[in-house]
């Protein structure tokens, strides 16, 4: 015989834990929250998820849109002179190698003509 869905019960959601201090927070997050009647996990997650919405203009919004707050600026290192940049060109050199180069050093080794080291511009 099946089992009638119960009504007060709606879809639950897990979160599973990847470290033993993440599964610490959230054995703490849950306890806390059964100790306040008042407070649901159901609430307090609604409100970070309209928080989270809002900062990116949903709806209508944009879904492709880098979530900076939450990953930073990608920073990447340049090969020749070490700076760090948001981008970088991908290049392989002759030897094999495949790096990224500054706009700087990619046209100053562009600029040294016949003895150039870079075999070819990559994509991405």
């Amino acid at each position: 015989m099946t089992r009638l869905p119960n009504a007060k019960v709606g879809k639950s959601l897990t979160v599973h834990a990847k470290t033993p201090e993440e599964e610490e927070k959230i054995r703490a997050f849950k306890e806390i929250h059964a100790r306040n009647h008042d407070l649901t996990i159901h609430d307090t997650i609604m409100e970070y998820i309209r928080h989270f919405l809002a900062k990116h203009n949903y709806p209508p919004g944009n879904s492709q849109t880098v979530l900076t707050a939450f990953v930073g600026q990608p920073v990447e290192k340049c090969f020749r002179c070490g700076n760090t940049f948001p981008a970088l060109i991908r290049v392989q050199f002759v030897s094999g190698l495949r790096a990224g180069l500054c706009r700087k050093c990619f046209e100053a080794e562009k600029a040294k003509g016949h003895y150039c080291t870079i075999k070819k511009v990559l994509g991405g």
